[in-house]
């Protein structure tokens, strides 16, 4: 049953307005106390390409909110090179 209350309504509005991204998918609940419910999200900003495969874990947590499990696609990442310009460096410190 999909009951989303006002306080919901205008957190998805601003989402909305401010080109946020909510990944949540499917309808497996992420709290598991008094009742079950869909309370924790992910969200982001212009990263909607890069999250994948989100879910909702089925492994028991230490607490009562369900993991939430995702991937971030990095391969247009170049790797990060350290380079140390030897011309700057100060040998009397050194």
């Amino acid at each position: 049953m999909d009951r989303t209350n006002e306080r919901g309504i205008e957190l998805e509005e601003y989402f909305a307005l401010q080109n946020i991204h909510v990944h949540n998918e499917g309808c497996k609940p992420t709290f598991y106390g008094n009742a079950e419910t869909i309370i924790d999200i992910t969200i982001s900003l212009g990263l909607k390409a890069k999250i994948q495969n989100w879910h909702v874990s089925d492994e028991p947590p230490c607490s009562d909110h369900r993991h939430i499990l995702f991937e971030v696609e990095m391969k247009d990442q170049k790797p990060l090179v350290q380079v140390r310009c030897y011309k700057k460096t100060n040998w009397e410190n050194f």
